[in-house]
């Protein structure tokens, strides 16, 4: 069996938070670069091209009627290198040639920066953190081309300038790098150690040694990374990872964690289902686990799903009676049905 340590939204924050840190980079890069090569009065020139592309509906229209609209906002004057971001960079470098003349070669290179600023704008939250810190290394590698590109070939900026600012991006750059690095080791050692504790859950003999296991590893877990550490992430991923394993005791702190932490109600409802299945005949205190979480997403403002519908009636059809009430919650049974105390 292949096990798949459940990531999404786990460790997620960490890894924005750095690739937010790359962006900035890449952008202050950009920034100081274009401030060193392009002409005096170019204000008034971008605002005359921008005003021509909006009034007229130019072919590259959309590429400046933000700028037209912050231009006539705070001013033809007022508006700043600083208010520009890599994309609209790139345009006065590739557009305005007469205000910003560069070698082909740097033209070149911002497009790959350009590039990269699209695939860190269109990323998702279902992507994995490991293949985010790699995509912000990778982006950390083009960026450093790019300074070693324009110290090289934009000769026109004086000798002292280029190295200044290349040295002083090379030192960011490997810094943040380095963050970057550690972390993704990190990360994935992070995964290896829990892997390797729920392989251990499941190469269990019997159901009891398993029951045993998983309590010390919750405890170890529960202790160590939230009560000491206060490594919350990694509480989480070890009992989402769990229950993606089937291991039945992990899917209440599952359905806790999407529910009440995440607030992803579409997960948290499947992992609902799946501690209905993980149990052929269903136990009192589970059957009130579901009905109890169900209850709570209501009192939050909520509308019942068909899936939670589902889960009602499959809890009924138990022989458990539950009973809707006029405010729409469900109300639990007082008496036991015979014969599920347990299983």
């Amino acid at each position: 069996m292949t096990l798949l340590v459940y990531v999404k939204g786990c460790l997620l924050m960490d890894v924005r938070n750095r690739m937010a840190d790359v962006v900035k980079l890449r952008c202050n890069a950009c920034q100081d670069f274009l401030k060193m090569i392009i002409a005096d009065n170019w204000q008034q020139f971008i605002y005359n091209k921008a005003k021509r592309e909006v009034e007229n509906n130019g072919r590259y229209r959309d590429k400046y009627i933000s700028v037209y609209e912050k231009m006539r906002e705070v001013g033809i004057d007022n508006y700043s290198i600083d208010d520009m971001d890599v994309t609209f960079i790139s345009e006065v470098i590739h557009g305005c040639k007469k205000i910003a003349p560069t070698d082909d070669r740097t033209r070149k290179s911002i497009e790959q920066l350009t590039e990269d600023c699209n695939l860190t704008n269109h990323s998702g939250e279902n992507e994995n953190p490991e293949e985010l810190y790699l995509r912000g290394l990778l982006a950390l590698c083009n960026l450093r081309n790019f300074i070693r590109t324009v110290d090289k070939f934009e000769t026109s900026i004086d000798d002292g300038v280029r190295i200044n600012y290349r040295s002083t991006y090379a030192k960011l750059i490997e810094e943040v790098e380095d963050i970057l690095d550690e972390e993704r080791i990190s990360l994935i050692q992070k995964r290896k150690d829990i892997e390797k504790d729920i392989k251990k859950l499941l190469n269990c003999t019997d159901e009891k040694q398993r029951l045993s296991l998983w309590c010390e590893l919750e405890r170890l877990y529960s202790d160590r990374y939230w009560k000491l550490e206060k490594d919350y992430d990694r509480y989480h991923e070890f009992v989402v990872a769990a229950s993606d394993a089937e291991i039945r005791e992990a899917h209440n702190g599952a359905i806790s964690y999407f529910f009440l932490i995440k607030k992803d109600y579409e997960e948290g409802e499947r992992r609902l289902f799946m501690l209905y299945e993980s149990f052929d005949l269903l136990p009192v205190y589970e059957a009130k686990s579901i009905i109890d979480t169900i209850n709570e997403y209501l009192m939050r403002g909520n509308t019942l799903t068909d899936g939670m519908e589902k889960l009602v009636k499959l809890v009924t059809g138990q022989g458990y009676q539950v009973e809707r009430d006029e405010e729409g919650y469900f109300m639990w049974p007082k008496k036991k049905v015979k014969g599920q105390e347990g299983n």
